[in-house]
Order: C-alpha cells, then sequence, then structure tokens
C-alpha cells in the first residue's frame, strides 16, 4: 500500500512540474520579446525617407520620421462605465531618478479600445505625444520614477516604476529615447 501511495503521490507530482513548463515557457518568451527590442530603420516606401522606431505599437513606442520625434504610451484599464475620451491637450506628467519632472500633452483625442478577456471587459488607451529634444535627451539621460497619466474615470492615474513589469518599461523608454537620440545625432553628422 505504501509504494502504490509513493508512486501515485510521484505521478501527480510530476504532472505539476509538467504544468510548470509551459508557464516558465510563457514568462521566459514574453521577457526575451520585451528585451529584445532594438532600433530599427526602415525606407519608407512611399516617400523613400527613413524611418527610426524602437518598441512595440501596444506598449511603449518611439519613432522618428519626417523631423518629428513620436512616442506612444499604451495602458490597459479595467472600465466599466459608457465609453468617453480624453481630448486633445492631455497632460501626461513624468518624474525622473533625478528628481525633475516634466509635462508632455497628448498630440490628438485619445480614445479608447475595448477588448474582452475571459473575466472582464477592458480598455486600453495610446497616448500619442510628440517630443522636443530637450524632452528626448531627458528621457534619454535619466530614467523614468513615476508617470502621470490621464484616465477616463478619474483625473489622473499614478504609475510607479518600482512594481511588477514597471522595471523593464523604464529600461525600455530608456533605451527607446537613446536609440531615436543616437540616430538624430549621427544624422547632424
Amino acid at each position: 500500500m505504501k509504494r502504490l501511495l509513493r508512486i501515485n503521490y510521484q505521478s501527480i507530482k510530476k504532472v505539476n512540474d509538467m504544468k510548470k513548463i509551459p508557464i516558465t515557457l510563457l514568462l521566459l518568451i514574453f521577457t526575451l520579446s520585451t528585451y529584445s527590442q532594438e532600433c530599427k530603420i526602415k525606407i519608407d516606401k512611399f516617400t523613400g525617407e527613413e524611418i527610426v522606431s524602437y518598441g512595440k505599437k501596444r506598449g511603449y513606442y518611439f519613432e522618428y520620421s519626417e523631423g518629428e520625434i513620436h512616442f506612444n504610451i499604451t495602458h490597459f484599464f479595467a472600465y466599466t462605465s459608457p465609453m468617453k475620451f480624453i481630448k486633445k491637450g492631455a497632460k501626461i506628467s513624468f518624474r525622473f531618478q533625478n528628481g525633475e519632472i516634466m509635462d508632455f500633452y497628448t498630440a490628438n483625442d485619445v480614445y479608447p479600445m475595448r477588448y474582452v478577456s475571459s473575466e472582464a471587459s477592458n480598455i486600453f488607451l495610446t497616448y500619442k505625444l510628440i517630443l522636443s529634444m530637450q524632452q528626448l535627451k531627458q528621457m534619454a539621460t535619466n530614467k523614468i520614477e513615476v508617470m502621470r497619466i490621464p484616465t477616463l474615470e478619474a483625473d489622473y492615474k499614478d504609475i510607479t516604476w518600482g512594481h511588477y513589469f514597471a522595471p523593464k518599461y523604464s529600461v525600455t523608454l530608456f533605451n527607446g529615447a537613446q536609440c531615436i537620440l543616437s540616430y538624430i545625432e549621427k544624422e547632424k553628422r
């Protein structure tokens, strides 16, 4: 009887260990895809102009084209109220590790996009910003500690970079700003 219990316990333990493998693989793939981001240069087929980008379209994304520095921030929220939008010119603030606070303003209206997961209906908002050279340099030389963004239900939400996946996003923003800045500086030479 003891041998039978031991065999069953060992087989249950092996099944539980097997369940951990897919979860671990998913986390590894997600982590590698986040850290494997790099500066990409492509040629616009219509204009022939170079477009430099860094990041993912859904998340944090930098792009430099036609002399403008674009920066997109996408965030997900649980939201059940009637759909509203955030008007162009809404303020987004970053507090950097050196203590400096810098304000940015949305370049267009921010409309929510709804998505449904297995547990709830949520939305994501993509804030589009156009950066000045000074703002880009600040982002390329100092990591962000806190980001304050407008939301649909409240005046704003503070996102602190110290918990969950947030530290990697701070690195992503820092690396993205450095990517665009180094391209612009090479272009000026």
